[in-house]
């Protein structure tokens, strides 16, 4: 293969991570944005997403598809519970909302080992082997041209939402200003529901895509958290553009990384990324400065 067709290779994968990446860290923006927590529970919600898909298209036999419906729905009445019985008995005690959400995202992995053991899973992709070559020399797969087409179509999706609609615009306020939007007439307990509703479905579809992709196991939502909560502070917390942005940074350093150093290395450098960001620019590349 050719530097050419190898670098090209690289911008195609990065493609890829940046969309795997870049809905967890929107859900995580959200939350940020409209309740002022690092909602690290979304890790286990991802896994969930996987491992519901995995049992609902091999246990059941349904297509993958509808399997990958089922459990983004599923995941979502999981984010609002999740809401209803801890978050919002715990607003205003944002610390006490952090130990929370780690202390979900330990339970959740816990209650999944004890049910279903810890042994690897996977899910086959509904396009098989299928492989596209763009360019020659240049491949990408049928599930990985999936992911990328389908996060950055919610992407856009989520972008509609915040800005052309009523309830959109409502949550957008909360996250510039909860005491005046709620002095406005904004009820905090829908918009909070409705937030993590969205996210909890971001994180659970982000995990359905993915997992015809990777083995299937009980923590494999920890380390995407981490990434997505770096992609969030980098990129700017509470900024939607922000996490896009800080998600193509991530992404593409991952790769490079992987490619041109070490896979050994590629976490380092995304939270050394971080610090330099944090001493530089603690708002965030695309934050602002409050």
């Amino acid at each position: 293969m050719t530097e050419t067709a190898l670098f090209i290779q690289y911008l195609l994968s990065g493609l890829y991570i940046t969309g795997k990446y870049a809905l967890p860290a929107i859900g995580l923006t959200l939350i940020f944005g409209v309740m002022g927590i690092a909602d690290f529970a979304q890790g286990a919600l991802y896994m969930l997403g996987a491992l519901f898909t995995f049992y609902i298209a091999t246990r059941f036999q349904v297509n993958y598809f509808l399997a990958l419906l089922i459990a983004t729905l599923l995941l979502v009445l999981i984010g609002i519970l999740n809401n209803s019985i801890i978050y919002k008995r715990l607003r205003g005690f944002e610390i006490n909302t952090l130990i929370a959400a780690l202390g979900i995202l330990l339970v959740i992995e816990n209650i999944v080992v004890a049910i279903f053991g810890g042994k690897y899973l996977t899910v086959p992709s509904p396009f098989g082997e299928t492989k596209f070559e763009p360019l020659p020399r240049v491949i990408i797969t049928a599930q990985e041209l999936l992911i990328v087409f389908a996060s950055f179509s919610l992407i856009f999706l989520v972008w509609v939402f915040l800005n052309k609609t009523k309830t959109g615009k409502a949550l957008r306020a909360m996250s510039q200003d909860r005491d005046a939007a709620t002095l406005m007439g904004i009820n905090i307990d829908r918009i909070s529901s409705v937030t993590f509703g969205i996210a909890a479905g971001l994180a659970g579809i982000d995990g359905a895509l993915v997992a015809p992709t990777q083995v299937i196991l009980p923590q494999m939502g920890a380390m995407v958290i981490l990434k997505a909560f770096v992609i969030t502070v980098v990129g700017g917390m509470g900024s939607i553009w922000g996490a896009v942005g800080g998600a193509f940074i991530i992404g593409y350093t991952e790769i490079f990384t992987v490619a041109y150093l070490s896979p050994a290395y590629s976490s380092f450098i995304a939270f050394a990324i971080l610090i330099v960001v944090l001493l530089v620019k603690p708002e965030g590349i695309w934050g602002d400065r409050t």
